[in-house]
């Protein structure tokens, strides 16, 4: 009998455990939890994603047949000056004569002299 009454003793204290209902502290009026709490402002949009103006001008539409994209024949006048070339590090194939913006990527161009 008393081996009977070792085993009930821990089932009558948890379901005389679980009966009783758990004391909440209660939530104080400026606690975000609060339902009295007025909603939370609306922060400002972020600013990591908008759109820089030289993002504008990388995004537009190419023109159509790469105008300005051919590189100066070799006979043509100017000098030294048409000797000077202009190209992206990233694309070897944008070769402008004069300094500026890849139309690709908008990375700056580097001089290359002597280019054929």
């Amino acid at each position: 009998m008393l081996t009977r009454f070792i085993v009930l003793l821990p089932a009558i204290a948890l379901a005389m455990a679980c009966a009783t209902a758990p004391q909440l502290a209660p939530v104080p009026a400026d606690h975000p939890a609060s339902p009295q709490v007025p909603e939370a402002p609306t922060p400002p949009p972020s600013q990591t994603l908008r759109e820089e103006p030289q993002d504008a001008a990388r995004t537009s539409a190419p023109e159509h047949g790469m105008h300005g994209m051919e590189s100066p024949s070799p006979g043509a006048p100017g000098g030294a000056h048409a000797q000077t070339i202009y190209t992206c590090p990233m694309h070897p194939e944008v070769r402008l004569p004069e300094p500026g913006t890849c139309p690709k990527c908008g990375m700056k161009l580097v001089k290359k002299e002597g280019a054929k």
